[in-house]
């Protein structure tokens, strides 16, 4: 299965998009909801004309801003192999800032890596706005030990100059563990 599938069709869920404001104030917001809550708004694309097959977090929790993260699992329906990303997509003017770089934290200490990133431009008007979808697989393990971490799971995606921070309940990444484990008991 390539990640680099995965990654497109993690761009085609970018373009309806929440924003994302305030982190402390978005956290809090986020932190009160329920793994039911996430449960709920899980989404399944399973299209017979594809190998593989799509969950997503996506729909689960709208950050506040002109940015939002989500998890996304791409499930290959022939082997049950799956890839697990932690997607963003952010919005802004000015000039591109290229995020290329992402790190994020684990109860044994922070992971860094590349990240895949997809750009596009629009309105450019008066000020150019610009668009950027990046992501990085995150091992099943990984996600397991986060799930299991009471606190807000955090993570930095990084460009030119710039830093872009963001949180997540680890609900949402339980809910969407199950979700994989509900399709693959379906499916294998």
């Amino acid at each position: 299965m390539s990640k680099r599938y995965i990654c497109l069709l993690a761009a085609m869920f970018a373009g309806s998009t929440a924003q994302a404001g305030n982190l402390e104030k978005n956290t809090a917001r986020m932190a009160a909801m329920s793994p039911v809550d996430f449960r709920k708004a899980i989404a399944v694309q399973d299209d017979g004309l594809e190998t593989v097959a799509l969950i997503t977090t996506k729909s689960a929790y709208k950050s506040k801003g002109d940015a939002d993260t989500w998890m996304m699992a791409g499930i290959d329906k022939q082997t049950g192999r799956t890839v697990y990303q932690l997607v963003g997509f952010t919005r802004y003017v000015g000039g591109w800032r290229f995020y290329s770089y992402g790190t994020y934290a684990r109860p044994s200490g922070p992971v860094s890596g590349q990240l895949r990133t997809q750009r596009r431009v629009d309105n450019c008007y008066v000020s150019c706005q610009f668009e950027e979808t990046v992501s990085i697989d995150i091992p099943e393990a990984t996600l397991r030990e986060i799930a299991a971490d009471p606190r807000m799971w955090r993570m930095r995606f990084q460009g030119q100059g710039v830093a872009w921070d963001e949180a997540m309940n680890p609900a949402e990444i339980a809910a969407l563990l199950e979700a994989v484990e509900t399709y693959r008991r379906s499916r294998f």
